[in-house]
């Protein structure tokens, strides 16, 4: 979310708007980052996603940044079970859509530590339970 977030603030200018929205559509949850920024052509999108990727080249460059956020936000997010697509048109902005399937938002049982199971702040006493 950082990397979308961040990249929808870097590319809005003064004034713009970035709006994040979250809904349940079918059996996945849908989060949307959308900004009023520069936007792209549909055609680079695909490129976005590119390691070391910038779409504005040469020396006068407007923007920094490494070309890695979108690449790791993408890799990212297909190793936790989800899916990251970009909606763009130049000068209209971009919506980064991710898509969290149910069984991917929801953490397994065994991942979540129940309550007794995590010693309070006063039944530890130097390091150790008292």
């Amino acid at each position: 979310m950082d990397a979308l977030l961040s990249n929808a603030v870097k590319f809005t200018p003064a004034g713009g708007m970035v709006r994040v929205t979250a809904a349940a559509e079918g059996e996945a949850v849908v989060a949307r980052i959308a900004d009023t920024g520069i936007g792209m052509e549909p055609s680079q999108v695909p490129r976005a996603f590119e390691a070391f990727t910038q779409l504005e080249s040469g020396l006068n460059r407007r923007f920094a940044g490494s070309g890695l956020g979108l690449y790791l936000a993408r890799a990212l997010t297909t190793a936790m079970g989800m899916d990251l697509a970009l909606e763009s048109a130049p000068g209209a902005g971009t919506t980064a859509v991710l898509r969290m399937r149910a069984e991917a938002a929801q953490p397994a049982a065994q991942d979540v530590p129940a309550a007794q199971d995590v010693p309070a702040a006063q039944d530890v006493k130097d390091g150790e339970l008292a």
